[in-house]
């Protein structure tokens, strides 16, 4: 049997070469794209302050895709660790606005309520992976089928817990933390 003649079929392509070499560069062009078009839609686009924002609100899904990275790496999936994250974070605004009327009278440092709220997101993050580890492991369970239920408790807890309402910092303990000078 003889092999298709495949000679002369990639340089018929009218880019070729730069095709394929823009193809490596091309998610770093199309934000180069955007960055520009944002700054000239709008000249506050490009100030720092905009970048630290930008960096600020994107770092949380930053760190959750690099986990993701590992588990999908090795041949997982992971599908509550969206649904995990909220709930971890409900549950540290809850503590955290508990904790900023004080403790038996006594008020706490705002940034001893943020160190109890990091150990406190620490530990679920720790609770809830090893439970998810057991049900795989020692209950032989697909990690597919344990994350799937896991979303589904993770997505209802606050429903539950919360009355479908919005959870969020009160003012005074965010007013706080802002420092002297911004007050």
């Amino acid at each position: 049997m003889r092999s298709a003649h495949t000679e002369g079929v990639e340089g018929s392509s009218c880019l070729g070469g730069f095709a394929r070499r823009l193809h490596g560069v091309g998610p770093l062009l199309g934000l180069v794209v955007l960055c520009i078009g944002g700054t000239l839609l709008n000249p506050d686009f490009d100030t720092f302050d905009n970048a630290m924002n930008v960096l600020t609100r994107t770092s949380f899904i930053g760190i959750i895709a690099l986990g993701m990275t590992f588990v999908i790496i090795s041949g997982g999936i992971d599908l509550s660790v969206g649904s995990m994250a909220a709930l971890i974070a409900g549950s540290m605004i809850w503590v955290m606005n508990a904790l900023a009327h004080g403790v038996g009278g006594h008020p706490l440092a705002p940034l001893a309520i943020i160190a109890v709220g990091i150990v406190l997101a620490l530990v679920l993050e720790g609770l809830w992976g090893f439970v998810h580890g057991l049900l795989v492991t020692k209950g032989r369970i697909e990690p597919f089928i344990v994350t799937l239920g896991m979303l589904g408790i993770f997505r209802a807890v606050p429903d539950v817990d919360c009355g479908r309402q919005r959870v969020h910092a009160r003012q005074q303990f965010v007013r706080s933390l802002r420092p002297r000078v911004l007050r």
